[in-house]
């Protein structure tokens, strides 16, 4: 065996070491989360934000950028009151995951603060007439409940698309997760993405998450809290070829539980313009990140990818 192939196998076997050890420490900790009462497990899980923000790690500065950027008009002590607060909110999606992965079904719709079932009100209106349906899920309060929720719709199919992880093994237990209440799963991917179009054609649901930074070519810009920013056209395209109703859904987080809300988009999001069609878009999740902006995932690099000529804000993370 030449060096060359010795260093290979070696590198395949130090890659498939670490996929390992990450599933493993993945399903443990979310097994151990499951056993403890929601608001221990949210508790914890805020401490160790803490100390995140504390350490001034990466993404505690990431979470920095992007609200001096969206809110450039807070001075110093209410900006890093922000930071905390953001740091552990999103540290409550992983302190939920027990639950969301390993409660029993009755048990974890119980924590869904609304009097609106699933396939009630004007979702549900929309699929019981044969028309497909666009449900826009920002990253905001826990999307990984809202998708266990609306997965749940009786009578009707839901499909979610989504990027796969880094690791091979938390992704297929992501997957197996999601799909515990019915909801169907395809990678965003060519395939992926010609289900989606399937799904919306044939009257189903479709879940996407809007605020994903796409490839250039697969994007256009458009003002998010005043700054522009690469939004996918994915959902612009569509609506164009499948005529949908377009629907905006968040899990927003309360103190035992979670509210959902589901409402109508503006008109605005079926404009042919794909540049008017993104601005509608991030205008909407604009209002609702304003209601509490604490549980927005301000740690996700909302803004990299910039227009020609501008610079990168985290360049220094």
């Amino acid at each position: 065996m030449t060096w060359s192939a010795v260093r290979a196998t070696s590198a395949a076997r130090s890659s498939f070491s670490l996929d390992w050890l990450a599933g493993a420490a993945f399903r443990l900790s979310v097994r151990v989360l499951s056993l403890l009462p929601l608001g221990v497990a949210r508790g914890l899980c805020r401490r160790l934000a803490g100390l995140v923000w504390r350490s001034n790690s990466r993404a505690t500065v990431v979470t920095r950028t992007n609200l001096t950027i969206c809110y450039p008009e807070l001075d110093t002590r209410a900006l890093e009151s922000l930071v905390r607060a953001s740091l552990a909110e999103t540290a409550c999606v992983l302190a939920e995951s027990g639950a969301l992965f390993h409660w029993h079904e009755r048990r974890w719709r119980a924590l869904a603060n609304s009097a609106t079932a699933p396939g009630s009100g004007a979702l549900g209106e929309t699929l019981a007439s044969g028309t497909g349906a666009l449900v826009l899920m920002p990253h905001y309060g826990n999307w990984e409940f809202l998708g266990l929720y609306l997965g749940a719709l009786a009578e009707h199919d839901v499909l979610a698309l989504f990027q796969p992880q880094r690791f091979s093994s938390v992704t297929q237990r992501l997957v197996a997760a999601r799909g515990r209440s019915g909801l169907k799963l395809a990678p965003m991917d060519r395939a992926g993405i010609r289900a989606a179009y399937r799904q919306l054609g044939s009257g189903g649901c479709l879940l996407l998450l809007p605020d994903q930074v796409p490839r250039r070519a697969a994007g256009v810009y458009a003002p998010f809290f005043g700054t522009p920013a690469l939004t996918m056209t994915l959902a612009h395209r569509l609506i164009q070829r499948t005529r949908p109703e377009v629907f905006m859904a968040v899990a927003g987080r309360t103190s035992n539980g979670f509210e959902v809300t589901i409402q109508a988009m503006d008109d605005a999001v079926y404009k042919a313009s794909a540049e008017q069609h993104a601005g509608a878009i991030n205008a909407a999740i604009e209002a609702v990140v304003r209601d509490d902006p604490a549980q927005y995932q301000w740690e996700y690099r909302r803004f990299r990818r910039p227009p020609a000529g501008a610079a990168d804000p985290y360049s220094q993370t």
